[in-house]
């Protein structure tokens, strides 16, 4: 298997009126058992810890499809790419 390419994208939501300040990070990641691990990290912005899961996935195109449906499903809910 190939080097899994190192993908992430981090997501914010704010909403001042609701004390919101929040932060998502999904990533993909390469293992020791050529498989592939969807990592996602959420908590408030900038504060340190918050939760974190890790998934693995056989192959980097079922990985990528699920980080992809991560993404929009966090979008629907408000949240915006951070550049």
């Amino acid at each position: 298997m190939s080097p899994v390419p190192q993908e992430s994208i981090e997501l914010v939501k704010t909403d001042p009126s609701r004390n919101q300040r929040r932060v998502y990070r999904v990533a993909l990641r390469g293992d020791f058992f050529d498989a592939v691990v969807l990592v996602r990290e959420w908590g408030r912005l900038d504060q340190r810890g918050g939760q974190q899961r890790c998934e693995p996935f056989p192959d980097l195109a079922t990985a990528r499809a699920a980080m992809e449906r991560l993404v929009r499903e966090k979008m629907r809910r408000g949240y915006q790419p951070r550049w």
